[in-house]
């Protein structure tokens, strides 16, 4: 049993009164892997207003914790500005808890995740495991999808999986 998973993504979090909600295929992924560690620390986006989603499922298993990050992104110039401007606080975020983690899973394409896979090549003595949602065919990929693949097809030191169906998939 390892002492602790940290994930870095950026699903969907919200805290309500009732608890803790998230994106609730990545919760039954973790509740999957949980009996392999002691403590689960699940970096995320605050979205306060998936509270009613569907898709959004309690987390119950006491071995997971969060930390919500505030949501960055969008289409304005202003949002894109923001993004470069958080860059710093996100990388200190995710780097603490990184540090203390034996084992690393990011889920990308994300910036939380960009930052842990450039992390990874500074911190080696882990077991690092990058997961790539979507197609790796570059002509249907934003252009910052499309950098984090190219670095993630370069990488020698960790694992990375590919979730998505194309024509001649590796």
């Amino acid at each position: 049993m390892y002492k602790k998973l940290v994930v870095v993504s950026d699903t969907a979090m919200v805290k309500t009164t009732g608890g803790y909600l998230a994106f609730g295929p990545v919760v039954n992924e973790l509740d999957c892997v949980e009996p392999l560690f002691k403590k689960i620390i699940w970096i995320g986006y605050q979205f306060p207003e998936k509270e009613n989603d569907k898709s959004m499922k309690l987390i119950s298993n006491s071995k997971i914790s969060l930390i919500m990050l505030p949501k960055i992104g969008g289409k304005t110039t202003f949002s894109k500005l923001n993004i470069i401007i958080r860059y710093p606080i996100l990388f200190f975020i995710i780097l603490r808890h990184i540090i203390f983690a034996p084992v690393v899973h990011s889920r990308g394409p994300s910036h939380p995740a960009f930052i842990a896979i450039l992390i990874s090549y500074f911190i080696r003595n882990k077991i690092w495991w990058h997961k790539f949602a979507g197609s790796w065919d570059e002509s249907t990929l934003p252009f910052f999808y499309a950098f984090q693949k190219r670095i993630l097809e370069k990488v020698k030191h960790t694992n990375v999986t590919i979730n998505g169906f194309w024509e001649n998939q590796p």
